[in-house]
């Protein structure tokens, strides 16, 4: 059984759609994951935000150019034949929207991106022939009581299903949305889908799941600002796992996990080059040496001044405690004699949570700052790697640097008006061939 999921932008008009059929129908049987198609879920989120805004008539308005979106995919894939696609979800849909104030009943109304989405796969493929079949996620994606996923009672009902079902090729189940224990409509958050793909892999003892989406795997560093940038065909699980949470968007962090434990390969591969073979992500051990390099931007620093660290006892959990209290998670830290300092999305930044630190000590703000991951394989006594960041790097004011909390990674912070900068500089000087031989960097 393989595991197959298509994001967004592969799913993004009929065109794509066309292609994805095209690659799901190799007569092989699987289970196929859709995200909604790109954009949907974006007019869903502004239609609440307006609606509970008080502006009712425009998020009407995003509905109707969500439907719109539907039903010219729909009339182009299936001709003369097409109907109004959307007629039979409006009521449900703009139902949910006069109740969208409900937090739990915006989820409801958020989950019919994927559930649109796939039915319009659906019936195309139907149309073509194809065995296939909606097993819904809402009947078998449960949570348990601390939010994880319940694995094993989703595993008893999809083997039920196909147990069920032998003569279905396809099997096709929205991403991202799940209910909780009790019954209610939620998500796995953005990138969810991602996880909906491994979750089912990893129950199913699948032979290897495929993350589909619009570029050729990961990258050693970001084409967008790097020209040098190159294909990386092979990643462990954790050097993967570093770099989707460090700023590769290509697959979700939290997707890795299931995949990892089961022990099933991860391939990335490229909807509009399906030739390539994309990445490989796997449990084998890899050479060591630097794999990639990654960034985050939107970042604050946040840093905590205090004489009562020195030499005291309890000062780090006090600390963590408070961001605990305002569910605020930290990315890096560092810390000295006398100060902490930590990492935070500028999203999470709250005066609130200020005001707690500061009853610690004092407290320091800088915002506008990026993460840069160097990734890798390095042993524990990896001084040349750290020398060469640093080196690489001595033109840049680095306002933080952490290394050996694990061996697959030197983080930095800084400004982000250096990032890319240091994104460059550290390609030059730990992946570029000079005299044809590559410095630092490991078989890819």
């Amino acid at each position: 059984m393989e595991i197959q999921k298509f994001g967004g932008t592969s799913m993004g008009n009929a065109q794509r759609i066309r292609d994805v059929a095209r690659i799901v129908q190799d007569g092989e049987p699987k289970f196929v994951v859709l995200s909604a198609m790109a954009g949907i879920t974006n007019l869903l989120y502004e239609a609440i935000d307006h609606k509970q805004k008080g502006v009712a008539g425009t998020a009407e308005e995003k509905l109707k150019e969500l439907f719109t979106k539907l039903d010219t995919a729909w009339a182009t894939l299936m001709g003369e034949h097409g109907t109004a696609f959307s007629d039979r979800f409006k009521e449900p849909v703009m139902h949910l929207l006069e109740c969208a104030d409900d937090e739990l009943l915006a989820y409801e109304l958020v989950a019919y991106g994927e559930i649109m989405t796939t039915q319009l796969m659906y019936g195309y493929l139907k149309a073509a022939g194809a065995r296939v079949m909606v097993v819904p996620a809402l009947s078998y994606m449960w949570l348990a009581e601390h939010g994880d996923p319940d694995m094993a009672s989703i595993r008893k009902k999809l083997e039920v299903t196909l147990r069920q079902n032998p003569d279905v090729d396809i099997y096709l189940t929205e991403g991202f949305i799940c209910r909780t224990q009790s019954g209610r409509i939620t998500n796995l958050k953005r990138g969810g889908s991602d996880y909906t793909a491994t979750i089912i892999g990893a129950v199913l003892g699948a032979d290897q799941i495929e993350i589909w989406s619009d570029v050729d795997g990961f990258h050693n560093n970001d084409p967008r600002f790097v020209n040098e940038a190159q294909p990386v065909r092979q990643l462990s699980y954790n050097e993967a796992a570093e770099l989707a949470y460090f700023g590769a968007k290509i697959m979700h962090p939290t997707a890795v996990q299931p995949a990892s434990r089961a022990g099933i390969p991860l391939i990335l591969k490229n909807t509009l080059n399906p030739s390539d073979q994309g990445t490989i992500i796997h449990g084998s051990k890899r050479p060591e040496g630097i794999r990639a390099i990654a960034a985050r931007d939107n970042i604050v620093v946040i840093r905590v001044t205090s004489g009562r660290m020195l030499n005291a006892f309890g000062f780090l959990r006090r600390l963590f405690a408070v961001f605990e209290d305002h569910r605020v998670p930290i990315d890096v830290i560092t810390t000295s004699e006398v100060a902490v300092s930590v990492t935070i999305e500028a999203e999470c930044l709250e005066e609130s949570l200020v005001v707690d630190l500061a009853l610690l000590g004092e407290v320091a703000l800088y915002k506008n700052q990026s993460i840069v991951c160097v990734v890798g394989n390095f042993s524990p006594d990896a001084e040349a790697v750290v020398a060469s960041v640093l080196n690489a790097l001595k033109h840049i004011p680095v306002r933080m640097i952490s290394y050996g909390g694990s061996s697959i990674n030197v983080t930095l912070v800084m400004n982000s008006e250096y990032k890319i900068q240091a994104m460059n500089d550290l390609h030059n000087q730990l992946l570029n061939t000079q005299n044809g031989k590559q410095k630092l960097v490991a078989s890819v």
